[in-house]
């Protein structure tokens, strides 16, 4: 407990406001795959449940990416492009300094 009241309290905002950041990146993606025709932009075995679309989500905003559920038109390819890039700025947010 003690070494948390060590960190600097711009860095305690900081932190908050990546976080913030990425829950709202996260959300905002999300909102958008569940309102999308997911089965015609996006190819999988089968039709894709709402719990689907949130494990693309996912998987998609960690950039750990499955393979199972892909972009097969250019409108997929660019809302999960910029799904990416939106995610892997929080680290610039993060990591550069000030």
């Amino acid at each position: 407990m003690r070494a948390l009241n060590l960190l600097p309290v711009w860095h305690v905002r900081f932190t908050r406001a990546a976080v913030l950041y990425n829950a709202a990146v996260f959300l905002a993606f999300w909102a958008v795959y569940l309102a999308t025709d997911f089965d015609r932009h996006f190819s999988c075995e089968q039709p894709v449940s709402r719990r689907g679309k949130t494990y693309f989500a996912l998987m998609t905003h960690t950039a750990v990416g499955s393979n199972d559920i892909a972009p097969k038109t250019d409108w997929a390819r660019t809302l999960t492009s910029l799904h990416v890039f939106a995610a892997w700025m929080q680290l610039l947010i993060v990591f550069l300094p000030s």
